[in-house]
Formats: C-alpha cells, structure tokens, sequence
C-alpha cells in the first residue's frame, strides 16, 4: 500500500510540473526570448551569445515586445524582413526602454537607436538607409558590447 501510495504521489508530482511547464509555454513569460511560439536563434557577438525570437510575420512584427515587462540581458528579438527597406519602429504598447539595431543584408549595423523609452511614442525611429534586419535588446545592450554603425554581427541561421 505504501508503496502504491509513493508512485501515485510521483505520478501526481510529474503531472503538476508538465502542467505548469505547458503554462509558462503557452502564456510566456514576462522576461527573456521565447516567451511566445516564435522561433529562437542565437547570434554570437563577440563570445557572448544574444539569445533571439525570431519575429518574421506582419503579426509578430506589428506586436513585437509590446506588453511585456520586460527582456533579459542576453534575450532579445530578431526582426526579420523579406527584403531590405526602410521600416520605423515605434514605442506602442512598451513597458521598459530598449536598444534597436537595423542591419543590412550582410548583418552589418546601418541604424543605431540606443536606450529608447517608452515615454517616446509616438516617435517613429527609421534608418535613413534600406535594412533587412532589425534587433531588439534590453537598453544599454549595444553600447555594452561596443556595437555602433557598421559594426558586423555572425549571421544567424534562420
């Protein structure tokens, strides 16, 4: 009987933390990359590993990290577009500052917007040059890396 008892308690213990796993997949969490179904890539920056969602719907892309709370120091979001252009982000929805790089078809930096709040919006930020690619990390990322315009990153696999 006791041990029946044991294994039924395992049995109830396994169940609870595959739920709780499937609720922290399906809703997400407030930090980090992959808190949605989007698919996540790593992109190597001087040995230290950004751990990016790739967004490459107009959904995705329209919603962004609009909402959540907030965005580890080695997550970020991978913006991916068909081909190059000029695309504005903007602030919509925000809750913490971000950095945004926008990069050219070889994953060189064009655009550079660095600690932008949320208290921006409405303000559209835009390269003046097309752009294929756009990050976005936690505020502070870039500069701590020593990323500026024309720095190039390792291409991730998409």
């Amino acid at each position: 009987m006791r041990k029946t008892l044991t294994i039924l308690c395992i049995f109830v213990a396994l169940g609870a933390f595959v739920t709780v796993l499937d609720i922290i997949r399906t809703k997400g969490g407030s930090e980090g990359a992959g808190s949605s179904s989007n698919k996540i890539t790593s992109i190597d920056i001087d040995g230290f590993t950004l751990t990016v969602e790739i967004v490459d719907t107009p959904e995705s892309r329209s919603r962004g990290l609009s909402g959540r709370e907030g965005l580890a120091d080695d997550a970020g979001m991978l913006f991916v577009f068909n081909e190059a252009g000029i695309f504005g982000f903007w602030m919509k929805d925000m809750l913490f500052s971000i950095d945004m790089a926008w990069l050219n078809d070889d994953f060189c930096i064009v655009y550079l917007a660095r600690n932008v709040s949320p208290e921006t919006y409405p303000t559209v930020f835009a390269p003046s040059v097309p752009a294929r690619y756009v990050i976005e990390a936690k505020a502070g990322f870039f500069g701590s890396h020593n990323l500026k315009k024309g720095s190039c990153l390792e291409k991730p696999l998409l």
